[in-house]
């Protein structure tokens, strides 16, 4: 019975242990923000002017959005995504790197630094962009 206890405890702190790495892996592929949320919208046209005052997000927002989108190479989120005239800009870290961010409202995010530029869109229908990145498939 004794040497069951022990068992029972050193697997509990296996499992302790591996739950704390697991969380610091997941979070060093989370979005961590350095800078606010500015939104930009340009004008150009009744139609792109209306959908872009009511496209709003914060922070938050954001957080929520980036698990759900996928990661491609340039070439597909220009071939998949429509690109509106409202987008919000902000700074983040992600997997430990700081990168500049544009969030546009045809459902893709791109990050760059001087080194790189990565690519993220939603191909399904969210209601927190105006149109899924769907574009001619």
């Amino acid at each position: 019975m004794k040497y069951m206890k022990n068992t029972i405890l050193l697997l509990g702190s296996i499992s302790i242990v591996l739950c704390v790495n697991m969380t610091k892996a997941q979070n060093n592929n989370l979005l961590i923000f350095t800078s606010p949320l500015v939104k930009v919208t340009e004008c150009r046209g009744n139609f792109d002017t209306l959908n872009c005052k009511n496209w709003n997000l914060n922070q938050d927002d954001v957080l929520k959005i980036f698990p759900e989108m996928e990661q491609v190479e340039a070439e597909e989120q220009y071939a998949l995504c429509y690109t509106y005239p409202c987008y919000y800009t902000f700074d983040v870290k992600y997997k430990g790197k700081e990168y500049k961010a544009i969030l546009n409202s045809g459902s893709y995010l791109q990050l760059f630094n001087k080194k790189e530029e990565l690519y993220f869109i939603i191909r399904k229908e969210n209601n927190r962009f105006l149109v899924p990145c769907d574009c001619c498939e």
